[in-house]
Order: C-alpha cells, then sequence, then structure tokens
C-alpha cells in the first residue's frame, strides 16, 4: 500500500508541477588523453540517467556508466555514479545544452596474473549537447552530447567522450 502511495505522489507531481521526470540510456564511447592515452587506447559503454526538468531550461538529473576499456591490461573497466546539472538555451524545437557532472568513479584491472588493481576517484566533466526532437513520439528525444572529463587521481587522466542515446519525457 504504501509503495501505491508513493507511486501516486510522484504521478501526480510530475503531472501537476511545471517540471517534468525523464530517463535515457546513451551508448558512450571515450577518446583518452594526456597519460591516460598511454594506458588506454578507447572506452566504450552505456549510460543510463533518471532525472528531473523544470521550466523547460533547467535539469538535474543521476545516472550510472559502465565504461570497458581496450588497453594492454586485461578487464580494464570504469563503473560510475554521477549527478549533473544543464541548461538548455532554448525552450523548444531542438535544444542546445550545456551542463557540468560531477562523478564517483570507481576502476579496476588486472595486473600480473590474479592480481586486481581498484581504484575510487572523483570525476568532474563539462558537457554540451543538443536534445533533438523524434518525429516517433512527442516524449521521446534523441541526445547527444560531447564531454571532457578529469579525475582527481595521481596521474590526473583525461578523456574526452561522445555520447548518443534516447530520452523519455514523462
Amino acid at each position: 500500500m504504501k509503495k501505491l502511495i508513493f507511486f501516486v505522489g510522484v504521478l501526480t507531481i510530475s503531472f501537476s508541477a511545471f517540471g517534468q521526470f525523464h530517463a535515457g540510456i546513451n551508448a558512450a564511447g571515450l577518446f583518452p588523453l594526456s597519460t591516460m592515452n598511454n594506458l588506454v587506447d578507447f572506452g566504450y559503454g552505456p549510460v543510463v540517467e533518471t532525472g528531473y526538468q523544470f521550466k523547460n531550461q533547467m535539469d538535474v538529473s543521476i545516472g550510472y556508466e559502465h565504461l570497458f576499456f581496450n588497453s594492454m591490461l586485461p578487464d580494464h573497466v570504469q563503473k560510475s555514479g554521477f549527478a549533473d546539472i544543464k541548461y538548455g538555451l532554448k525552450k523548444r524545437g531542438n535544444i542546445p545544452y550545456a551542463g557540468l557532472r560531477t562523478s564517483y568513479i570507481y576502476s579496476s584491472h588486472q595486473i600480473m596474473g590474479d592480481t586486481t588493481l581498484k581504484e575510487e576517484n572523483l570525476g568532474l566533466s563539462p558537457f554540451a549537447g543538443i536534445l533533438f526532437e523524434s518525429a516517433i513520439f512527442d516524449q521521446l528525444n534523441f541526445d547527444t552530447r560531447f564531454s571532457y572529463t578529469k579525475i582527481f587521481n595521481k596521474q590526473k587522466h583525461q578523456y574526452l567522450k561522445v555520447e548518443i542515446g534516447l530520452r523519455y519525457d514523462f
């Protein structure tokens, strides 16, 4: 019963407030820079996020990404939880936007047989993109995003990332 009340409350707020909830899934491609370029050739993986849009211009979201790296080290992966805020430069149509993402990043890879090296760091990513309207459904949009990420670790890893995906507005 509590779950039903919570669900009805969330739906009521999302349809009666000035904003709206959204969810999305993206495919990401990663291109390393500086010291990370010595370790990784490229990376790829899924990104899922959900958020809330205020008055068609401000957007706050949280999400998770799981990136796989092509490197000389076996099983090299990076998982991160993130929160971002973005500002749409228009209210309607194809909407260009800019924002900032903060991430808690967990990376691991195998070294020397069964030994696994694990790291936990913070990351910061300014990004820009365009949210394209789709002709399929009014609530479905195509999302493209370009970002620069700096990981705050000893090696000061940096990379560029391209994300392409779908976003559904409830």
